[in-house]
C-alpha cells in the first residue's frame, strides 16, 4: 500500500480491501476500522488502515493444530 495519499474515501478503502463500500460503512459505524469524520464525509487515514490490516486478530492466535 505504498500510496502518496494520506487517507482514502470509503469507496478507495473498499476497493482497497476488496470489499463493497458499504461493509466499509459499516466497519465505521461499529468503530471496528480507523477513521476520521470531515463534516459528513468519512475519510480514513492511510497509515491507520495499513496499520489495521497489519494488526493480527484475537482469534488468529488460536492454535488448530492442538485442538480435538
Amino acid at each position: 500500500m505504498n500510496n502518496p495519499k494520506i487517507a482514502y474515501r470509503v469507496e478507495e478503502a473498499a476497493q482497497i480491501l476488496g470489499i463493497h463500500p458499504s461493509t466499509v460503512y459499516e466497519l465505521v459505524r461499529a468503530g471496528t476500522i480507523p477513521h476520521k469524520r470531515l463534516g459528513r464525509r468519512i475519510i480514513i487515514p492511510a497509515r491507520a488502515l495499513e496499520e489495521w490490516i497489519n494488526t493480527p486478530e484475537p482469534w488468529a492466535s488460536f492454535d488448530y493444530a492442538h485442538r480435538k
